[in-house]
């Protein structure tokens, strides 16, 4: 990523919001874990990477990642399913249920930019940015990032902050 893009408070959500809109309706093909066990969802038109040792594997033309942020997905009444507490080798049977179901809402809220994104089978997952996200080992990163198919990655930080910034895969 890069330090040039500005950054925007909580104040500027509605464009925030402009960038997550256009996930309604994307349909989600895959639910996964990357290092460190963090979450990840592959969503829209399937891609592949063209060199490096990623060479002909898939991915999404959006991707959301959680981070190390807390994240619970829940079922139509409200019931958790799973959560970053749970184990992955539990985790990941109970997510394979995202996979072909089209989003049909994503909310950001207005006050900490904890996003939620609803699907079509019922079920919802929702990505919290409190303000230790991140923070265990000193550092801070992202509570989440969504890439986006114009190659630009939206990273929402604790305290209210984020930018969007281009985005290159490799």
């Amino acid at each position: 990523m890069t330090a040039d893009a500005p950054w925007h408070t909580i104040d500027e959500v509605g464009n925030l919001l402009e960038v997550v809109a256009a996930l309604r309706k994307v349909p989600c093909w895959q639910a996964a874990f990357s290092y460190g066990d963090e979450l990840y969802l592959d969503l829209g038109a399937r891609r592949t990477y063209e060199s490096g040792p990623m060479a002909g594997q898939p991915y999404g033309e959006w991707e959301l990642f959680t981070r190390a942020s807390p994240w619970c997905l829940s079922d139509s009444l409200g019931q958790d399913i799973t959560s970053s507490a749970d184990d992955r080798s539990r985790a990941e049977p109970l997510l394979a249920g995202l996979a072909s179901t089209r989003v049909t809402d994503v909310a950001v809220g207005e006050a900490d930019l904890t996003v939620s994104l609803e699907f079509a089978n019922g079920q919802r997952l929702e990505v919290t940015c409190g303000a230790g996200d991140g923070a265990d080992d000193g550092e801070q990163i992202a509570c989440w990032e969504l890439t986006t198919p114009d190659r630009r990655c939206l990273e929402v930080w604790p305290g209210g902050r984020w930018r969007l910034v281009p985005y290159e895969r490799t």
